[in-house]
C-alpha cells in the first residue's frame, strides 16, 4: 500500500466514524504531520507507541566487522543508530492466528 492508497483507506474508515469525513487532502496533510511527530521524537531519542499496532523506538548499534560480499575484502561497520519497531501482543496473535 503506498501513501495515496493509505489515505483513501484512511478516509474511507473515517467517514463510517465523522459524518461528514474530513476530506481527502485534510487527511494527507493529518498523515504527513502524524510522520513528522513521530520522526522529531525519535530523533529526540524518544519512543513512540501505536496503540494496536505497537511500539517503535530508536536502538544503538555497536561498530562490527563485516565482508565486501563482492570482494570479500574486511571493512568495518561503523556504530549507528536505527529506528526498530515491536509489535504489540494483539497484532502478534492476530498475524499467527
Amino acid at each position: 500500500m503506498n501513501k495515496a492508497e493509505l489515505i483513501k483507506e484512511w478516509q474511507k474508515a473515517a467517514e463510517k466514524k465523522i459524518p461528514g469525513g474530513l476530506g481527502l487532502e485534510k487527511h494527507g496533510i493529518l498523515l504527513e504531520t502524524l510522520c513528522d511527530v513521530i520522526i522529531a521524537e525519535l530523533l529526540g531519542g524518544g519512543e513512540v507507541t501505536l496503540p494496536g499496532l505497537g511500539k517503535l523506538k530508536v536502538k544503538k548499534t555497536v561498530a562490527r566487522e563485516g565482508r565486501n560480499p563482492r570482494t570479500g575484502a574486511a571493512l568495518t561497520i561503523a556504530a549507528r543508530r536505527k529506528a526498530v519497531f515491536t509489535e504489540s501482543k494483539n497484532l502478534k496473535e492476530a498475524l499467527n492466528a
